[in-house]
């Protein structure tokens, strides 16, 4: 397990560094990065590796099935969208 959350955390700095660069390039750009629930919820993985940077203004969306009983936290992001 401690593998598993070292190579998640790598994963996350280099997610959150490539995003970084891209708004240190171009201000005035956003930066989009698409990625699994694991590196979003709850404000950990790439939204704490951007704190680190000084980059607090992320805003976190999850896709959620809109069938099925399996849904989230409300808390979990920003957004919650339906999702098949």
């Amino acid at each position: 397990m401690a593998r598993f959350v070292e190579a998640q955390t790598v994963w996350d700095r280099a997610m959150a560094e490539g995003l970084f660069d891209i708004q240190r390039s171009t201000p005035k750009a956003i930066a989009v990065g698409l990625m699994g629930h694991g590196h979003v919820q709850y404000g950990h993985g790439v939204a704490y590796q951007l704190a680190s940077f000084g980059k607090t203004d992320v805003f976190s969306a999850i896709a959620v099935a809109t069938t099925g009983v399996c849904s989230p936290e409300p808390d979990s992001a920003d957004a919650l969208y339906g999702a098949d």
